[in-house]
C-alpha cells in the first residue's frame, strides 16, 4: 500500500526521525485498535493487503523514547542523484544515539542493513524530490530486496514541468515483513530515462528508509 502526497517544507534530521518513530508506533496503534473493531475477517483482508502478517501485542504499544530506539533503524541516502543501481544509505548520530540501533548493522561496503533478531518489522520509505529546472518526466522504481527476495516496490512518477506547478513530490511507501536475524536489505534504483537532463534530484536530507521491529 501506498501513500502519496505534495510537500515543500524542509524538515531536519532529528524531526525527520521523530515524524517516523511517532507515526510508526500510532500507524501500528491504529491497526492493532482495528482489529478489536473490525473483526477477524477484516484483520485477513488487512494483512493481505499488507503482504505480511501483524501480531498482536500482549502488552500496550509505548511511545518510550528509549523503547522506540532500541527497535528502529534510520538510515538516508548518500547522495541525490537519480541512477540506475544498488543505492548507498547512511546512518547518523541523534544527539548521542546512532540512528540504527543495536538490533541492526548497516554494511557501507554490501549497502546493506543487516537484522540481528527474528520478528515482524515494519519497512518504510520516506522519498522526497525537486525539480531543478524544466523538468522532464521520470518513472522511478525502489526495490527493497531481502536476500534477492523483494520485500518493498515503491514506484514514483515525477511529472514533466508546467508553469505553476509545485517543484516538489512526497512519496512514502510501507509493508510489514516477517524477516529472520540473517536478513540483509539491500536497495536498488530503476530509472526511465537520462536523469541528467531530466532535472530531478532526490532530496537525501529530506529522505529516507526506517526499519522498526514490530515484535
Amino acid at each position: 500500500m501506498d501513500v502519496e502526497s505534495q510537500m515543500d517544507s524542509v524538515r531536519p534530521r532529528g524531526r525527520c526521525l521523530d515524524i517516523f518513530l511517532v507515526g510508526t508506533v500510532i500507524f501500528l496503534f491504529l491497526t492493532v485498535s482495528a482489529g478489536f473493531v473490525l473483526g477477524s475477517g477484516a484483520i485477513m483482508q488487512l494483512q493481505s493487503k499488507l503482504d505480511g502478517l501483524i501480531p498482536v501485542p500482549t502488552e500496550p504499544l509505548t511511545t518510550d523514547p528509549t523503547y522506540k530506539m532500541q527497535n528502529v533503524a534510520y538510515i538516508q541516502p548518500e547522495n541525490s542523484e537519480l541512477k540506475k543501481g544498488t543505492m548507498s544509505w547512511v546512518a547518523f548520530n541523534y544527539g548521542e544515539t546512532s540512528s540504527v540501533s543495536n538490533l541492526y548493522f548497516y554494511d557501507n561496503k554490501q549497502h546493506t542493513l543487516r537484522l540481528k533478531q527474528d520478528g515482524y518489522y515494519f519497512l518504510y520509505l520516506d522519498l522526497n524530490f525537486t525539480c531543478t529546472g524544466k523538468c522532464l518526466n521520470v518513472t522511478l522504481t525502489i526495490n527493497v530486496t531481502n536476500n534477492n527476495k523483494n520485500m518493498l516496490t515503491c514506484k514514483v512518477d515525477l511529472p514533466k514541468w508546467s508553469p505553476g506547478q509545485m517543484n516538489t513530490v512526497t512519496h512514502k511507501c510501507w509493508t510489514v515483513k516477517q524477516l529472520t536475524s540473517n536478513s540483509k536489505l539491500l536497495s536498488h534504483m530503476e530509472v526511465s530515462t537520462d536523469t541528467e537532463k531530466a532535472l530531478w534530484k532526490l532530496e537525501h536530507s529530506n529522505s529516507a528508509m526506517g526499519v522498526f521491529l514490530v515484535g
